[in-house]
């Protein structure tokens, strides 16, 4: 990009401009892209950072939910049939139980795995406009993202009946002011606007 243009980007544009240089390979380019963030933080406010409202996240849930659904209901009952949902057979129902944990984490990766990896957000995030980031305001690691705020959580919601005393909890976390669920502290995750 030619420093002429880099006249022109906001100051959030020029963070990620010299967060993506190799100050190895460009040193020049790095002082110079240093020299413009000096001027903006000079001339500008400093960015803010503003969380996402509640409704907005639950809203974003539902959507993630939705979308799920209606991949993987149809998929389960091709390749499993409707009965796997009525049968009452306990070491069965644990076995099955299993496979749909790891046909959901599947699915789950394939549908929102990209935009979770590139940009912290989920389908439904991304139509909110919303965000997960981390407590620095950057984009955290696919393993927090993925491994410690699904993943995990997903394993510990699916512990027959505490499992659904932590997914309670883990939810009502979001009316503390900081609005971070449990999901959130173990990840060191916050979810903001875009």
């Amino acid at each position: 990009m030619d420093s002429k243009l880099w006249e022109k980007l906001s100051l959030q544009e020029l963070y990620a401009l010299y967060t993506n240089l190799d100050k190895n390979l460009e040193p020049e380019k790095a002082e110079l892209i240093i020299e413009y963030i000096k001027e903006r933080e000079t001339g500008e406010r400093e960015f803010s950072i503003e969380l996402a409202n509640r409704g907005t996240r639950l809203g974003a849930v539902i959507i993630d939910i939705i979308m799920m659904a209606i991949i993987s209901l149809p998929l389960v009952i091709y390749f499993f049939g409707w009965g796997s949902f009525t049968e009452q057979d306990l070491l069965k129902d644990m076995k099955m139980s299993v496979i749909y944990f790891a046909i959901g984490q599947l699915l789950f990766l394939s549908v929102n795995g990209y935009l979770l990896y590139t940009a912290g957000q989920t389908i439904g995030k991304k139509t909110l406009d919303i965000k997960i980031v981390n407590l620095d305001n950057k984009l955290p690691e696919f393993t927090s993202i993925y491994g410690l705020r699904y993943f995990l959580i997903s394993i510990f919601n699916n512990i027959p009946i505490i499992g659904s005393f932590f997914a309670l909890i883990d939810a009502l976390f979001i009316f503390r002011d900081d609005k971070r669920c449990i999901h959130d502290l173990i990840a060191g995750t916050k979810v903001i606007k875009v």
